[in-house]
C-alpha cells in the first residue's frame, strides 16, 4: 500500500428481377424469376395429543442441534479473504491492423475477410485470479461485419445483439417449377450489426483473450426505409469502441467492465503499450454509515501521483449553492493489484458542519494519474448515515469531476435530475462495508 498527502453499390453477386416484396409477420418473402437472383438481407411447489408434545420437544431439540452444526461448518467452510495481490481484475486494449485492406478470402478468427473490412483488434487481458462468465457488448462508430477469436481459448461465444426477421427467396427454377430458398446466416460471412455480443465462459488466470472484429462502413437506408444502392460505403477505419459488461469469480462474485477507446489519437498500425505496463486506478465507496473512499490499482504496475476529488451536494441544503468542502487530494502510490485507502471523505470540521443524519448527498467524484490509462468518473449518491449507491461514468475518460454549468439553484437541480436519469437502478452499486 503506499503513502498518503490526504489528502463502424450494394454489391449483389447479379442483379434480381423481383415481382412482388412482402413483409408479413416478420417474415420476408422475396420473389425472383430464378434462383440464380441473390439477395442481400439484414437479419430467441394429525399425529395424537399423546406424541405430539414430546414429537415437538424431540424436534426442537435436533433442530437446534443442527443449527449450532452448520454454525461450526460455515466457520470451518468460509473462504479466507484473498490477499489484495489476489483481486480479480479485467483490463481491455483495442488497436486499428495495417491499413492496407486484405485480400477476399483471408480467414482470420473464423471470419471470411472482404476487401471492405477494417482489422480492429481488442485484448482482454485477465488477472491473478481465474474468472468465468465474461460477457459484454461492444459496438463501435462503424457496424460490425464479425467477431472472432485470434487466441486459443474454449467456450468463445460472439453474435450480432439483434437478429433481423427470417426471410427466403422464393421463385422458379430452370424448369419453371415453384421452389424457395432460405436466407440464413452462414458462419464466417457477414452479418452486420451496430452491436455484437460477447461470451467467454472461462478465462484463466494471467491470460489474455484477442478478438479480431470486422468493422464495416454501411450507406444508410433510403428514406422510404429500403436498401441504398450502394450498400458498402467507402472503406474507413472506425474512430472509436465501447463496450460494457460483466464477469464472475469462481465463488460467484459479479464484477463490471467497461472499456472506450478513441482511435483518432494513434495512427493505423500502432500497437497499444502492454496493459501490464499502465496503471488502471478506480474507486470504490464503503461504510454505509460513514462513507469513505478506496482508491483501486487493477494493473501490474505502480500507479504514481494519484489525485482524486469528490464534489457532492447537500440536497437538503437547497440554499447553498456550493458544493461540501471537500478538498481534493493526493495520494503518492499504490502498488500493482492493491488498494489505498480508505480515505475519510467528511472528516474536515468544515464539512461536518455542514452535515446531519438523513441528509441527501449527491454529485461526482474522479480519480486520475500522469501515467494511466484513463481517468475514471464516478455518480455518487449517499444518505448520511444509512448508505447510497455509485456508478461510473463509462465513456468519461478525462477523470474529471461532473458538475453543473454553474451552481445557482435552478441549475443544480436540473443537472441533478438529468444525472440521475442517466443512471438505471440495475447499474446503481450499493456502498457495502468492504
Amino acid at each position: 500500500m503506499g503513502s498518503s498527502n490526504d489528502g463502424p453499390r450494394t454489391s449483389p453477386c447479379q442483379e434480381v428481377a423481383y415481382q412482388t416484396f412482402q413483409e408479413r409477420d416478420h417474415v420476408l418473402i422475396c420473389t425472383c424469376r430464378d434462383t440464380r437472383g441473390a439477395l442481400f438481407c439484414l437479419y430467441w411447489w394429525g399425529l395424537s395429543s399423546f406424541f405430539a408434545p414430546r414429537i415437538a420437544a424431540y424436534e426442537a431439540e435436533r433442530s437446534k442441534h443442527d443449527t449450532t452444526a452448520q454454525k461450526q461448518d460455515e466457520v470451518v467452510k468460509r473462504p479466507e479473504p484473498r490477499s489484495k495481490e489476489e483481486q480479480p481484475s479485467v483490463t481491455f486494449a483495442a488497436y486499428l491492423q495495417p491499413k492496407q485492406p486484405y485480400p477476399d478470402g483471408t480467414l482470420i478468427g473464423g471470419i471470411s475477410w472482404l476487401s471492405h473490412y477494417v482489422d480492429v483488434r481488442l485484448d482482454a487481458a485477465n488477472g491473478p485470479v481465474q474468472i468465468k462468465d465474461l460477457d459484454f457488448s461492444v459496438q463501435l462508430d462503424t457496424s460490425i461485419a464479425g467477431v472472432g477469436q485470434i487466441s486459443q481459448f474454449q467456450g468463445v461465444t460472439a453474435f450480432p445483439n439483434s437478429e433481423p426477421p427470417a426471410a427466403w427467396l422464393q421463385g422458379t427454377d430452370n424448369k419453371g417449377q415453384p421452389t424457395s430458398i432460405p436466407i440464413a446466416p452462414t458462419p464466417g460471412l457477414m452479418r452486420s450489426s451496430a452491436v455484437y455480443r460477447v461470451h467467454c465462459s472461462d478465462v484463466f488466470a494471467n491470460t489474455v483473450v484477442h478478438f479480431v472484429i470486422a468493422s464495416i462502413a454501411l450507406n444508410q437506408p433510403t428514406a422510404g426505409g429500403g436498401l441504398p444502392q450502394h450498400l458498402f460505403a467507402p472503406r474507413r477505419a472506425p474512430e472509436a469502441i465501447r463496450l460494457r459488461g460483466s464477469y464472475s469469480t469462481l465463488g460467484g462474485e459479479v464484477h463490471p467492465v467497461h472499456f472506450s477507446y478513441n482511435f483518432k489519437t494513434e495512427p493505423i498500425g500502432t500497437l497499444p503499450k502492454p496493459a501490464a505496463q499502465l496503471p488502471e486506478l478506480g474507486l470504490r465507496f464503503i461504510y454505509p454509515t460513514e462513507p469513505a473512499l478506496v482508491i483501486t490499482n487493477g494493473s501490474g504496475y505502480v500507479a504514481r501521483d494519484i489525485k482524486w476529488t469528490v464534489a457532492l451536494w447537500n440536497l437538503d441544503m437547497p440554499d447553498r449553492n456550493d458544493p461540501l468542502p471537500i478538498p481534493v487530494s493526493t495520494y503518492d502510490w499504490i502498488k500493482a493489484h492493491d488498494e489505498g485507502g480508505p480515505q475519510a471523505l467528511f472528516g474536515n470540521p468544515s464539512v461536518v458542519s455542514l452535515l446531519k443524519p438523513g441528509n441527501r448527498l449527491f454529485g461526482s467524484a474522479s480519480v486520475n494519474c500522469p501515467d494511466c490509462t484513463r481517468g475514471r468518473t464516478y455518480i455518487v449518491y449517499i444518505v448520511l448515515g444509512s448508505g447510497g449507491w455509485f456508478t461510473e461514468v463509462s465513456d468519461e475518460a478525462s477523470g474529471k469531476v461532473l458538475i453543473p454549468r454553474n451552481f445557482l439553484r435552478e441549475t443544480r437541480e436540473r443537472f441533478f435530475k438529468a444525472l440521475e436519469a442517466q443512471v438505471p437502478l440495475n447499474v446503481r452499486t450499493p456502498i457495502g462495508e468492504r
